[in-house]
C-alpha cells in the first residue's frame, strides 16, 4: 500500500468538517484510492475516488459526508540520458484556478 495521507486541516477551523480530521486516503495494492478511519477502518468511501470528482464516504459515527479531493502533489525524477538529470516536485489542481490548499485538505458538506 502507498503512504497514508491524513486529513489534518479543516477550512473553516471548528464546523462540522473537523469530524473528519484524522481519517486519510491511500491507495490500495490495485492503485485504488480508499478514504478510511483514524485507525484503519474501512474503507469507508461509498464510491470510487477520482481528483474534482464528489464521493460519498460514511464516517464511524453513522455520518455521511462528501468529499472532493483537489489537488495531489508528487515528486518527479528525469529518468532521461541527460547528464544532469532533473528532480522536483508538482502540484496539481482539479477543475479551476482556486484557493491554493494544503494537500491533505477536502471539502465536506454535512
Amino acid at each position: 500500500m502507498s503512504e497514508k495521507v491524513k486529513i489534518d486541516k479543516i477550512k473553516p477551523d471548528g464546523s462540522e468538517g473537523d469530524k473528519l480530521k484524522h481519517y486519510y486516503f491511500q491507495q490500495d495494492e490495485n492503485n485504488i484510492l480508499n478514504f478510511y478511519g483514524p485507525e484503519g477502518e474501512g474503507p469507508l468511501n461509498e464510491s470510487t475516488i477520482s481528483l474534482g470528482r464528489p464521493f460519498k464516504a460514511r464516517l464511524l459515527d453513522g455520518r455521511t459526508f462528501t468529499v472532493s479531493i483537489m489537488e495531489m502533489n508528487g515528486t518527479w525524477v528525469d529518468d532521461g540520458v541527460a547528464q544532469d538529470p532533473g528532480d522536483g516536485t508538482f502540484q496539481a489542481q482539479a477543475g479551476g484556478a482556486g484557493e491554493e490548499e494544503p494537500t491533505s485538505s477536502a471539502s465536506a458538506y454535512a
